[in-house]
C-alpha cells in the first residue's frame, strides 16, 4: 500500500464525525464521491486517487518557509565567518 496515496489525502474524500460529548470526533471512514461510498476507510486507496489542492499549497508553502529560514542560517554563517577572516587579517 502506497502511503502517499491514502483516501485522506484525496479530493474525492470527506471524513465522517461523531457528536461526542463536548467535540466532533473524527470516524476512521468517510465518504468518497468519486465512488459513491459512504464507508471509505481513511487509510484505503484506490485506482480513482486525486491529491488534495490544499494539501500541495500547504506543501509548497511549508518547503518555501523552510527555504527561507536555510537562506537566514547561511546568511548567519557567512557573516560569522566573515567576521572571523577580517579578526585573523588585522
Amino acid at each position: 500500500m502506497d502511503k502517499s496515496k491514502e483516501c485522506y489525502q484525496c479530493r474525492h474524500y470527506r471524513p465522517l464525525y461523531t457528536k461526542g460529548y463536548c467535540q466532533y470526533e473524527k470516524l476512521n471512514y468517510g465518504f468518497c464521491s468519486a465512488r459513491n461510498d459512504e464507508r471509505a476507510e481513511r487509510h484505503g486507496t484506490c485506482e480513482l486517487f486525486e491529491r488534495n489542492s490544499r494539501t500541495i499549497g500547504r506543501r509548497k508553502v511549508v518547503a518555501l518557509r523552510k527555504l527561507i529560514e536555510a537562506e537566514d542560517d547561511l546568511h548567519v554563517i557567512r557573516q560569522i565567518l566573515s567576521e572571523e577572516w577580517t579578526d585573523k587579517t588585522l
